[in-house]
């Protein structure tokens, strides 16, 4: 048994490495907050930190997995949308790095039920928003008309090792409040509450704020749960666009139930507007292009 903040620091020695030049620019003279790691937290014998480092995989993790994935396929001057998750998922099988991500899939199974809930219900937002058939979001029962359109052709969608490059491609950011995980339990675990989304604060607070008041381009903030929300909200990302002048013409946000959200049995995610409809809807209005979420072109 270790104390969670002593393996972090070791975890994360000599972290910038990782990031690409302009993302390191961006978090210069920034820290990792080990002191807000709850002193008491422990990481026991058979646990271990994920997504690993770059260059040095965890055996079973999907190839190319890492602490920074998000920010690997795009340079801040390019991000158009952050949608911002809670932690990486559970199972480092999973994990990329980048939120949402399921990173065992090469393409879409013949098995509906191999794909994480909040990655199924953001496919269907993504058919609905790219069909305009708000059928693919009835219900969860509605995945299955979806996985049917998908083989028959019917719906055209990148497979989904390639649907998150595609977006990076087109200024995406996929990003967790919380970059690591070490144990898991729903409704969230004291590590991760009290230890791993804490420790990342003043980085992912550094990413927004700057996204938030760049004096180009434009950007949407997609606050997926009420984690996304408080954390956004505590950063003060919004008073530093007001005071930039940027906010609500070159930075807005669109508020929306987490993907996995369910509230009387039924999925809070598909309750309208589509977000992805609306993340469009507000680069457009500050003049800005739309994003084509389904990464097909035409």
């Amino acid at each position: 048994m270790a104390s969670l903040r002593e393996a972090l620091r070791g975890f994360l020695k000599g972290w910038r490495n990782d990031l690409a030049w302009s993302w390191r620019q961006v978090l210069r003279g920034v820290e990792p907050d080990f002191e807000a790691v709850r002193a008491d937290l422990e990481l026991a014998d058979d646990e271990f930190i994920y997504p690993g480092r770059r260059g040095r995989p965890i055996p079973g993790a999907p190839g190319g997995a890492h602490v920074f994935r998000a920010l690997d396929g795009v340079r801040p001057s390019a991000v158009r949308a952050v949608i911002l998750g809670q932690d990486p998922y559970p199972n480092y099988q999973f994990a990329t790095g980048r939120a949402f991500e399921q990173g065992d899939l090469e393409s879409w199974p013949q098995d509906p039920k191999r794909i994480a809930d909040s990655l199924a219900r953001i496919v269907q937002t993504i058919a609905a928003a790219g069909t305009g058939k708000a059928t693919y979001t009835k219900n969860d029962a509605a995945w299955r008309r979806v996985f049917d359109d998908l083989q028959s052709g019917a719906l055209r969608l990148a497979p989904p090792n390639q649907l998150f490059d595609v977006l990076d491609g087109q200024g995406t950011l996929w990003l967790n409040t919380g970059l690591t995980i070490s144990r898991f339990q729903k409704g969230g675990a004291p590590e991760q509450l009290e230890g791993h989304i804490p420790l990342w604060r003043p980085i992912i607070r550094t990413i927004l704020t700057h996204l938030a008041t760049r004096g180009s381009g434009r950007v949407v903030f997609l606050l997926w749960g009420s984690p996304a929300q408080r954390v956004f909200r505590e950063a003060g990302v919004q008073q530093a666009a007001e005071a930039a002048g940027t906010w609500h013409t070159r930075a807005a946000m669109a508020t929306h139930a987490h993907p996995a959200a369910v509230v009387s049995g039924k999925p809070s995610f598909f309750r309208p507007p589509n977000p992805l409809v609306q993340a469009n809807d507000s680069l457009v209005r500050m003049g800005g292009k739309p994003i084509n979420w389904s990464g097909v072109a035409g």
